[in-house]
C-alpha cells in the first residue's frame, strides 16, 4: 500500500511539473526563416583519403635515437678508432637482420681495390685563403663496388673540406672486397689531403 501511494505521488508530482513548464512557454512574436546558400557539387569523383602505415608511423611519437644522435654529434669521447669500430658493429647488427654482413679491411681476405677515384675539387674559398688540411672519411664499399654510408670521421680544419671530400668519395668506384671468393661489403677508412701546389 505504501508503494502504491509513493507511485501515485511521483506521477502527480510529474504531472504538476509538466503543467508548470507548459504555462511558462513564451509565444514567439515573429518567425524568421533561415536558408543555407546552395553548395556547389565537387568536380570529379571524390574519394575518402586512406591512411597508410607510413603516414601512421609519421604521426607516431619520434624515436629518442635521432635526438640522441643529434645531441652527441660532433662530440669527441676520446675513443680514437673506437668510434669506427662501434659504427662497424652497429652496421653489422643492422645488416645481419637482412642477411648481409659488412666486414672491416682487416677481416676480409681480399680488400677492395680502387677502380675509379677522381680527386676532390679544392674549395675556392680555401684556395683563395691558402688553407690546407685533410678529411678522414669512413664508408662501405658495397658488393657492387659503390661507396655507401659515407661520413666524415675527422677533419682539419673542421668543415672546410668536408663537403668536397664527401662528394668525391661518393662518386668513387671499387673492385669489391672478397671473402671465400664471393664479393662482400667492406667498411673502409680513407684520409684525403688537401694541399696547394
Amino acid at each position: 500500500m505504501i508503494s502504491a501511494l509513493g507511485t501515485l505521488g511521483v506521477v502527480g508530482l510529474s504531472l504538476g511539473m509538466n503543467a508548470q513548464v507548459e504555462k511558462k512557454t513564451p509565444e514567439l512574436a515573429a518567425v524568421v526563416e533561415l536558408a543555407a546558400a546552395p553548395r556547389e557539387a565537387p568536380k570529379g569523383p571524390t574519394r575518402k583519403a586512406r591512411s597508410s602505415p607510413v603516414q601512421k608511423a609519421a604521426r607516431a611519437a619520434p624515436s629518442a635515437a635521432p635526438a640522441l644522435a643529434a645531441g652527441l654529434a660532433g662530440l669527441d669521447f676520446g675513443m680514437d678508432g673506437g668510434a669506427d669500430a662501434a659504427m662497424g658493429v652497429a652496421t653489422n647488427a643492422l645488416l645481419d637482420q637482412v642477411g648481409a654482413t659488412v666486414l672491416s679491411e682487416e677481416e676480409v681476405e681480399e680488400p677492395p681495390r680502387p677502380a675509379s677515384r677522381a680527386a676532390p675539387s679544392y674549395p675556392a674559398r680555401a684556395r683563395q685563403d691558402g688553407q690546407t688540411g685533410y678529411v678522414t672519411v669512413s664508408f662501405v664499399v658495397d658488393i657492387d663496388g659503390s661507396a655507401q654510408d659515407v661520413h666524415v670521421v675527422e677533419s682539419e680544419p673542421a668543415g672546410v673540406f668536408d663537403e668536397a671530400a664527401l662528394a668525391a668519395v661518393s662518386a668513387w668506384t671499387f673492385e669489391p672486397g672478397r671473402q671465400e671468393g664471393s664479393p662482400v661489403a667492406v667498411r673502409v677508412r680513407q684520409t684525403l689531403r688537401f694541399e696547394l701546389d
